[in-house]
């Protein structure tokens, strides 16, 4: 399958399984969707290997994402709602490198983990 089929595929199904839309090949898991843990390894990675197989899982998502899901009404978020006016940003710069889906598409095509 051509690469600009695979990466139109891993959008959409990043679309639904993250309720975002307008999502493109260049926006990253954590810096851009801000999505992480069960909702990348689990829900996203296993909508994908339906279609494309284990390849999804060759990917080292502890370099990429949080384990767990940074996003929720937690303490942690009305924090950072609350005081988002006076830090300027809602989320913090993530320590993270950048996972961007049009590279996941890359490594579905290829069959296993690439580095970018």
């Amino acid at each position: 399958m051509a690469l600009q089929a695979i990466e139109n595929d891993i959008i959409q199904i990043a679309e639904l399984t993250f309720g975002i839309k307008n999502i493109k090949s260049t926006d990253a898991l954590d810096q851009d969707l801000h999505v992480a843990g069960d909702d990348v390894t689990m829900d996203f990675a296993t909508e994908i290997a339906k279609t494309y197989g284990d390849a999804i899982y060759t990917i080292p998502y502890e370099r990429f994402i949080y384990g767990e899901p940074t996003f929720g009404v937690g303490f942690l978020f009305i924090w950072r709602l609350i005081s988002w006016p006076f830090r300027g940003h809602l989320f913090d710069p993530s320590p993270f490198e950048r996972l961007e889906l049009g590279h996941i598409a890359k490594v579905i095509e290829a069959g296993h983990w690439i580095e970018p």
